[in-house]
């Protein structure tokens, strides 16, 4: 992982998908990413997931992100690889939800860095 901060991960993530792009149901198209391959592109350097999810789940980065998706949302996935990865799955449910507009993303992200802000 980089050193960014958190607030600045969450930032970068915003610009990202403000100047390529969002999707829903796919990490990336290449040109796109859903949330979460955003994330992962500013995190990491690659939208995929890393290969250890768990270690992921457990990244305070992911953990805000998952706060900051609205309280009432709580449609997640059923899928089995999701049931212990309940910070991915939320994002990700939110992310593909048929109502979820790219708008509703911007301000997950700016709830996130208002989180971030907060929390440090």
């Amino acid at each position: 992982m980089n050193d960014l901060k958190p607030v600045e991960v969450f930032q970068q993530t915003k610009v990202l998908l403000q100047e390529k792009g969002w999707l829903k149901h796919y990490l990336s198209n290449d040109h796109s990413f859903c949330i979460m391959g955003a994330l992962n592109q500013v995190m990491t350097g690659t939208y995929s997931y890393p290969f250890e999810l768990i270690n992921h789940e457990k990244n305070p980065v992911v953990a805000l992100l998952a706060k900051a998706v609205p309280e009432d949302f709580t449609e997640v996935s059923t899928l089995r690889e999701l049931q212990t990865l309940p910070n991915i799955n939320r994002i990700t449910s939110y992310n593909n939800n048929g109502n979820t507009r790219q708008e509703d993303i911007f301000s997950v992200l700016d709830k996130a860095i208002e989180l971030a802000t907060i929390e440090g």
